[in-house]
């Protein structure tokens, strides 16, 4: 009796497991928190090496790796936001707006470049990735026809095969997208550090950083874009078997009828 009541008590207590939409927000905020930390923390360490910077030489920021502490900020208030507000702008407002707020308020600390065009650019990325990310979360397909008795199952099917031929197109214009931006990004800035710098070594140093900024941002825009658009069409295709199980009974048994 006593063992019933503690294991109730117990079962009753425990929490429920976390779902993908419970996980959403930590992980568009984890990569606003992470892109915006290893942004500030690569200026401040490539900008005083740069002695050959055509336009302001070698520069060091007094408090530039401390500016890095602003990454927790805009952890706490991208998830928060995230979970208060529930219409699809005001989610991709949550997604980008601590972000560029933090970003905006350390352009003092990265004079005498205001903006700063790194800063600029590579936080554009990881906005980019979140908005996107975010985007897609908030437009999830509707499948709530699946479970409705009143349509047939051959009707659901067909309506299936329509969503999963859409979420498809998206995939592979996602991938597109990525790689229409990726590709000639990563060209641009290789020609213009050549106009940013003289010495060959700063140069190096620059493109070393820039590819190693674009693998960071492939991997944002995995968890992020990618991640959701596979969510959604898995979800599709578990409607899908799930319809076509419901439907071979029927299948069956018309077959012996004919």
């Amino acid at each position: 009796m006593v063992e019933t009541a503690a294991s109730t008590s117990q079962s009753s207590t425990a929490k429920p497991p976390r779902t993908p939409e419970d996980q959403f927000p930590t992980l568009i905020a984890m990569v606003n928190a992470l892109g915006f930390l290893i942004t500030v923390t690569t200026i401040s360490f490539v900008d005083p090496q740069l002695r050959s910077h055509v336009a302001f030489g070698a520069r060091s920021y007094d408090y530039g790796y401390w500016s890095g502490v602003l990454a927790v900020p805009v952890f706490l208030s991208v998830r928060y936001l995230l979970r208060r507000l529930l219409t699809r702008a005001g989610q991709c407002l949550a997604a980008t707006l601590p972000f560029v707020v933090a970003e905006i308020w350390c352009w003092w600390i990265f004079r005498p470049e205001v903006p700063h065009a790194g800063f600029v650019g590579w936080g554009l990325f990881y906005i980019t990735a979140s908005v996107a990310a975010t985007w897609l979360h908030s437009s999830k397909p509707d499948l709530s026809f699946v479970v409705d008795s009143k349509l047939k199952a051959t009707v659901r099917i067909e309506a299936l095969k329509s969503l999963l031929s859409a979420w498809q197109a998206i995939a592979l214009g996602v991938g597109g997208a990525f790689l229409a931006a990726l590709v000639p990004w990563s060209k641009m800035v290789v020609e213009t550090n050549t106009y940013v710098v003289a010495a060959e070594r700063d140069r190096f140093l620059l493109n070393s950083v820039a590819f190693m900024q674009l693998g960071l941002f492939g991997i944002a825009f995995l968890v992020g874009p990618v991640r959701e658009v596979v969510s959604h069409l898995l979800s599709i295709t578990r409607a899908f078997t799930l319809v076509r199980e419901e439907a071979a009974p029927t299948d069956a048994s018309s077959a012996r009828d004919s």
